[in-house]
């Protein structure tokens, strides 16, 4: 099976382990389920959480308001959000401060 993104270096890893392929797509199932339990249920990953503690807190307020909002062209979001990895760095996401519509900002964080 041919996965993408973070499933392919998952897969990849597993197969340095060796993994045989059925146990692998076993895990990788396992993870695209737990994925979109946190997507519906707007939980936070812990290892995006500690990502974005690491950022200060003026910088964390600037990204917070450096969103656009597809509805209605604000920027804001409002106090809750959630983060999650993503391979660029962390996501997140939450709700328009304005209308209340679903907003995601991507922060890339570099790996130096």
């Amino acid at each position: 099976m041919k996965y993408t993104g973070k499933y392919k270096k998952m897969a990849d890893n597993l197969r340095e382990e060796g993994y045989d392929e059925p146990t692998i797509k076993e895990l990788i199932q396992y993870e695209i389920e737990r994925d979109n339990y946190l997507k519906m249920h707007d939980i936070t990953e812990l290892e995006a959480a500690r990502v974005w503690q690491q950022i200060p807190e003026d910088v964390q307020r600037r990204i917070l308001k450096n969103a656009y909002c597809v509805k209605c062209g604000s920027t804001t979001f409002t106090e809750k959000y959630n983060l999650r990895n993503n391979f660029l760095g962390i996501q997140v996401n939450g709700y328009c401060s304005k209308c209340g519509g679903r907003i995601t900002r991507v922060v890339e964080i570099s790996e130096s």
